[in-house]
C-alpha cells in the first residue's frame, strides 16, 4: 500500500519531466547546441546518449531562416 503523502497528485508533473520538455523547447528556440540538448535530455530522462540523440536530432529549430538559393 502506498501512503497518501507519497502519491503524486493527478495534475502534478515530475520536475524531471518538465525539465526535459524545457530542454526541447530551448533547443528548438536556439538557446542551446544540439550536443548540450542531447546531454541534458539524456541526463534528465535516463535515456542513453544514442536514444536521446535519436529523439533530439529530427527536431527543427524555430530560429533558423532559410534564404532563397541564388541559382534557383
Amino acid at each position: 500500500m502506498i501512503r497518501k503523502d507519497k502519491q503524486m497528485k493527478k495534475d502534478e508533473v515530475k520536475p524531471q519531466t518538465k525539465a526535459s520538455i524545457d530542454v526541447i523547447i530551448d533547443y528548438k528556440k536556439g538557446k542551446m547546441s544540439k550536443e548540450v540538448a542531447i546531454q541534458r535530455f539524456a541526463s534528465l530522462t535516463g535515456f542513453s546518449w544514442d536514444l536521446a540523440k535519436e529523439f533530439i536530432e529530427p527536431l527543427t529549430k524555430s530560429n533558423v531562416v532559410k534564404f532563397p538559393n541564388k541559382h534557383g
